[in-house]
């Protein structure tokens, strides 16, 4: 734990160098290209996408390729529940987990990582809350902090050295480890939500996200999320991280409802 994000070892760190590429479009045809953006439909493959090259910032490109999409959100959020996006925003709201101006845009996103996904998540979620709920005590080495303010003096750059990440880590322990380890997949602690949702979780899924219950909320479009749910059964697109996020809102409000 910590590996990742003191190391550079997420895909989404080794893309940002790549789509620096994008800061050489003049800001006019950014323009158009979020003209063009909003006129494709969304069932369209590269709405998205074409939304995140016209971005003005990098970091305004790194969170729209990394976590929920412009037009997915404003096609699922009712208008009230729908945020800005824009980068004076993203400074303002996210101004505790992210570097004062100037900072490299792959610097922000290791510090951003760091400092809200790896604590507010992957440590105090994933981690603490059910090694503890097992009676476990987890140790994470690589989060020592004389180890860490070592690793975030290191140039990113030279992590992601031949595009694949913990570059720096690797050579310094890569002769300790069997070869099997420094060459196998990168591999996460994900489950098979895709397939269960198409399979034995996918009347549940769809008895809470399409009920009166959950609709009546008014958070979200009825019809985009049952256009979300069926793109997900035909396979057309893998929408489970998304349903996900909404089945647990769901369960929670019905946990903590009077």
């Amino acid at each position: 734990m910590g590996g990742d994000e003191l190391f550079t070892g997420y895909p989404q760190f080794w893309g940002i160098e790549n789509d620096r590429r994008f800061d050489r479009i003049p800001q006019i045809a950014r323009q158009g290209l979020s003209l063009l953006a909003s006129m494709v439909p969304y069932s369209a493959y590269g709405k998205n996408y074409l939304h995140m090259i016209s971005r003005s910032t990098a970091l305004q490109r790194y969170f729209e390729n990394s976590y929920a999409h412009y037009y997915l959100r404003k096609q699922l959020l009712q208008p009230d529940w729908m945020l800005p996006a824009d980068g004076a925003w993203l400074q303002k709201t996210m101004a505790h987990c992210l570097l004062p101006n100037g900072a490299d845009v792959l610097s922000q996103a290791i510090y951003f990582e760091a400092t809200s996904v790896l604590t507010g998540d992957m440590l105090v979620m994933k981690v603490d809350r059910m090694s503890m709920a097992n009676s476990l005590e987890v140790r994470s080495p690589l989060l020592d902090h004389e180890l860490a303010a070592v690793a975030m003096g290191i140039p990113p750059q030279w992590n992601i050295a031949g595009g694949k990440g913990k570059r720096v880590l690797i050579d310094a322990l890569g002769d300790r480890l069997p070869p099997e380890l420094l060459t196998r997949p990168k591999q996460g602690f994900g489950v098979p939500l895709a397939k269960w949702f198409r399979g034995e979780l996918r009347s549940f899924l769809w008895d809470h996200l399409t009920s009166d219950r959950f609709l009546g909320r008014g958070l979200v479009s009825g019809p985009f999320v049952k256009a979300m749910l069926e793109e997900h059964d035909s396979g057309r697109r893998d929408n489970n991280y998304w349903l996900w996020s909404l089945l647990m809102l769901e369960l929670w409000f019905r946990e903590f409802e009077t």
